[in-house]
């Protein structure tokens, strides 16, 4: 027994001494740890935290590695004792483990200068360590390498062998993590937000110490012969081969090593993780700023780019699903969605219902000889008021010359419909989606500006009105509309008559040669401009346009009460009107039946497609989403008072009360610098000084309070039931209570909290609204949170979020429309004050926004576009001058106070990154300016936008919008040391009211 004892107490010992062994020789073999001196100086080669590269070379040797594959190598401890403060957070007990195939070469030495591409990757934190194995799939043994503070050494073999490589990086051990990469073509190492969030997720609030490494990819050069061709990461490398010696230029983070305030809180390090995850490593912030800060995201299948937007619907989506639908409150809305969500009415009984819906309209009858009892004017009424607009459209707009009254707005349809896209619109979007894959697969470019012409031909005159046509005898079969009429010849001949007659009065409102030849572009840029003749109800009435329709009549339909012949009507597009009104007369003068025939099958295709055929869904994920947005969009206010519901009541008024100070603080600054700009009119000055707005709260004045919102949204409902299980049913009450809500506001003033909430803007809504008749701005609930906002981010971040969002509102009230109004009423062109800064930047944006852009899509297609004419302008007037403002408003409240903490003497002071009243982020090396460009950004990466949204919306693609405002931008330029790179230094397209307006810099 004694002797089995002492023989396992032997084996112990042994074991014990093996280990102690091994340890002495890695110990001896680890390679020194450069001092603190060297890490904090700039001019040694590796700086951590400040991502600094130098390389130098011998006269007349140089080694060369050559690289074609990636390969992981081994980093090895240092000798240097690592000490650990006893206030330092425990490390996180983390494993993550990553296999790559790569292929290694043999190293060889030559006299020709080089520069071995390294990607390095710091870790989190310093409490790291980096293992790396390697294992040998095919003959040959496996080699391992070390590295120094970034320099990777490759071991050779005689042949090329295609290896595995094993990475564990553990973050449990007390020393610091350099995982050194080298890559020949493949892109550089990113970590995933994911990945960095499962690393962050267990830290502490409590955090007692400043960690400011930058978690990024640093700068990786590759040099051929005598030419270096150079990838940029977050640190711009630029290598100059001269003779046998290398000189290095380098840009580089502004913080320095040690010193800076940092946050470290958890929702700071998972904000600072995402930001990492979502740049692209590879592009450097001069060359292309968008792809820079967005590539990662957009060219990672598991990523979505931000989108305020998912989160309102997450919300109400949630709110939904466990609200009971006898809440005397938001009930209602549970109903509805119930009633969508099963909607199993058979297909007989919903034929049945939408017959039910046109006999209301009139009777499908046979062309009688004579005058028909057929009244236009009360058909196209009743057509409005259930949320149908054929021809045109009838909307409300604030009166210019009195603000606190209503006009009315007509303008041919351009806004969308309740539920689904109509025929002809699907039936072009599918040509043009049949198209964009084939361009795919024939790797073709696509011409977006081409497209669109053949688009909007497709759906006047094109497919898309075959479409319409080709299905209409099918409707008419199954809803029996020709059942009064007695014969089935006779019943084949009114229809296909009438049918006929459709297709004739939209060829012939399209015509090539006297038909309309604006595109909806056109239109949609003149309502955003609000380019409009501004016409009484008897002048409407004395007009080519009161030929067929009796104006004061219709008006007074809509709003159920007197309207004055007085009354003012802003008319957009009054030619184009003309010409559909020309052509409708030349059809009534045929015969008024006519005219109702073809009214009754137009709305019994627009019923069958919202309601007959798409009742087919089931009870899926996707029914229920679409059930969702359904609710959302014909019951917008009690969704609203769902989504405030979705926030505690203190967060809401902790938001308002911070970005109401973020307002008040904008509003001042702005009011400095209009001062001291002696170019400025005293109107606008005085405009500023009674600008208004609202954070959250619907009145005007802001005298109501969340509670009250909610009262106001929810009340909305009174007068209306929703019954279970009748979706059919409950969809046209609601389509008729959209426009009659649209409609009282009328008698209701501009300024109350309904018009407020069901007229300029959602509650939910994610983004602000400047109205320039009231120069009044709103933020709705929906912007009072991620990306925009967050209680306990640094201020840096909030200023990029909200406080440009406030500047951009602001800033409206200045832009090419702005300036037609005083805050009261509308200037006549003789009134019209000058302001040179704002023509001279608005003719210079409009110049750029001429040429051709390119815009490469996920797909790998690439669409060239030319925006249309001026419908962007106003836009991104506001977005130059909110850049401005927003960085202004900001350095006043966070001034710099340390100017000797520059790493570069020869970088201008204000772009210092020492302002110890702001906080920095974590791992990104980045100071407070360029965390903004870089949040800014990030708040607006997007996926590639279909074809409508880029040629009929007044915000262009971030990807071009965001290049050609920091391209304007010269402080963009400097706080990123652009001067190397001309795509992205300064142009003459500065709008800021601030001293430094000079447009020749």
């Amino acid at each position: 027994m004694a002797l089995r004892v002492t023989k396992k107490v032997s084996l112990v010992l042994g074991v014990v001494l093996t280990l102690f062994i091994i340890t002495i020789i890695i110990l001896t073999i680890r390679p020194q740890k450069p001092s603190m001196k060297d890490q904090d100086d700039p001019r040694h080669g590796a700086v951590q935290g400040n991502v600094i590269t130098e390389s130098t070379t011998h006269p007349t040797t140089t080694t060369t590695t050559k690289k074609t594959t990636k390969k992981m190598v081994e980093t090895t401890p240092s000798t240097t004792p690592t000490t650990t403060s006893p206030t330092t957070p425990a490390p996180v007990d983390t494993t993550t483990t990553t296999e790559t195939t790569t292929k290694t070469t043999t190293t060889e030495t030559a006299t020709k200068t080089t520069t071995t591409e390294a990607t390095t990757i710091v870790g989190a934190r310093e409490n790291t360590t980096a293992t790396t194995t390697t294992r040998n799939t095919t003959e040959g043994t496996a080699t391992e390498g070390t590295t120094t503070e970034g320099t990777a050494t490759e071991g050779t073999t005689k042949e090329e062998t295609m290896n595995t490589t094993e990475t564990t990086v553990a973050t449990s051990s007390p020393s610091s993590t350099t995982l050194a990469t080298t890559d020949g073509d493949e892109k550089s190492t990113t970590v995933s937000s994911t990945e960095v969030d499962e690393i962050t997720e267990e830290y502490t609030d409590n955090s007692t110490t400043t960690d400011t490494t930058p978690l990024t990819t640093q700068p990786t050069t590759l040099t051929t012969e005598n030419a270096t061709e150079t990838t940029l990461s977050t640190t711009l490398l630029t290598t100059e081969t001269t003779g046998t010696s290398t000189s290095t230029s380098t840009w580089r983070s502004m913080l320095p090593d040690h010193g800076a305030n940092t946050c470290t809180t958890t929702p700071c390090k998972r904000l600072a993780s995402r930001m990492l995850a979502t740049m692209d490593h590879k592009t450097h912030p001069c060359t292309d700023f968008y792809q820079f800060a967005c590539g990662g995201v957009l060219d990672d299948d598991f990523m979505d780019p931000i989108d305020p937007e998912k989160d309102v619907f997450r919300r109400v989506k949630e709110k939904l699903l466990i609200m009971k639908p006898e809440d005397t409150r938001t009930g209602p809305a549970r109903v509805f969605f119930d009633s969508c969500v099963n909607y199993n009415m058979t297909f007989k009984n919903r034929l049945e219902a939408v017959s039910t819906l046109l006999e209301e309209l009139g009777d499908f009858d046979t062309p009688a000889d004579g005058k028909s009892t057929f009244d236009f004017t009360e058909s196209l009424s009743h057509l409005l008021l259930n949320n149908f607009a054929p021809f045109f459209d009838v909307l409300l707009d604030v009166d210019d010359e009195d603000k606190g009254k209503f006009a009315f707005k007509l303008t041919l349809p351009v806004f969308p419909a309740a539920l689904n896209l109509n025929i002809k619109e699907m039936t072009c979007r599918r040509i043009f989606e049949e198209k964009v894959a084939k361009a795919l697969h024939e790797y073709q470019s696509i011409d977006i500006n081409e497209e669109y012409g053949k688009y909007t031909q497709c759906i006047r005159t094109g497919k898309g009105l075959q479409a319409l046509t080709a299905g209409l005898p099918e409707i008419v079969k199954q809803l029996n509309l020709t059942r009064d009429i007695e014969g089935d010849k006779e019943q084949t001949k009114t229809m296909t008559a009438a049918i006929q007659d459709i297709d004739f009065l939209y060829s012939d409102i399209y015509n090539a040669e006297k038909g309309i030849k604006n595109f909806p572009s056109e239109y949609f840029k003149d309502h955003y401009r609000k380019n409009y003749t501004v016409m009484t109800v008897q002048e409407v009435q004395d007009s080519s346009l009161g030929n067929v329709v009796e104006w004061k009549r219709l008006f007074e339909k809509l709003v159920g009460g007197d309207v004055d012949n007085d009354q003012k009507v802003q008319v957009y597009n009054f030619e184009d009107l003309k010409i559909v009104f020309e052509e409708i007369e030349n059809k009534m003068d045929e015969n008024e039946q006519v005219m109702e025939n073809m009214l009754l099958l137009l709305w019994a295709d627009r019923l069958y497609h919202d309601l007959v055929e798409e009742g087919s869904g089931t009870s899926s994920s996707s029914r229920t989403d679409f059930c969702v947005h359904v609710t959302m969009r014909l019951l917008h206010d009690l969704s609203a008072a769902i989504y405030i519901h979705s926030f505690e009541d203190s967060y809401l008024a902790r938001a308002q009360g911070e970005i109401k100070r973020i307002v008040e603080d904008t509003k001042k600054t702005l009011e400095v610098q209009m001062t001291e700009n002696k170019g400025v009119p005293e109107e606008f000055k005085q405009k500023l000084v009674y600008m208004n707005f609202n954070v959250g709260n619907p009145n005007v004045d802001g005298s109501a309070g969340d509670g009250d919102a909610k009262q106001e949204l929810e009340k909305s409902m009174e007068g209306y039931t929703m019954e279970p299980n009748q979706f059919l049913k409950n969809t046209v009450t609601l389509m008729k209570r959209f426009r009659a809500n649209m409609y009282s506001l009328f008698h209701n003033g501009t300024t109350s909290p309904e018009a407020m909430w069901n007229q300029y803007v959602l509650p939910q809504s994610t983004s602000c609204v400047y109205l320039y008749a009231l120069n009044h701005f709103v933020i709705p609930y929906g912007a009072m949170n991620l990306p925009f906002y967050k209680k306990g981010y640094p201020d840096v971040i909030n200023s990029a979020g909200i406080g440009l969002m406030i500047s951009h509102e602001m800033m409206h009230a200045f832009d090419s429309t702005g300036l037609k109004y005083d805050g009261n009423r509308r200037y006549t062109r003789d009134e019209l004050p000058e302001l040179p800064m704002a023509t001279a930047v608005s003719e210079c944006l409009n110049e750029q926004l001429q040429h051709n852009f390119s815009l490469p899509t996920k797909s790998g297609t690439t669409n060239t576009v030319q925006f249309p004419h001026n419908l962007p302008l106003n836009e991104l007037m506001a977005d130059s001058a909110a850049l401005r403002l927003a960085w202004s408003t900001y350095n006043k409240k966070h001034p710099v106070k340390d100017t000797h903490a520059l790493l570069d003497p020869e970088v201008p002071e204000h772009i210092t990154p020492s302002r110890p009243s702001d906080e920095l982020l974590p791992w990104l090396g980045l100071n407070h300016e360029q965390l903004f460009y870089l949040r800014l950004t990030q708040n607006q990466c997007e996926e590639p936008r279909t074809l409508l949204a880029i040629m009929e919306r007044p915000h262009i693609p971030a990807s071009v919008k965001i290049n050609m405002l920091l391209r304007n931008d010269p402080y963009f330029s400097e706080a990123f040391q652009c001067s190397i790179n001309p795509r992205m230094t300064p142009e003459p397209c500065i709008y800021t009211f601030e001293k430094y307006t000079d447009l020749e810099h």
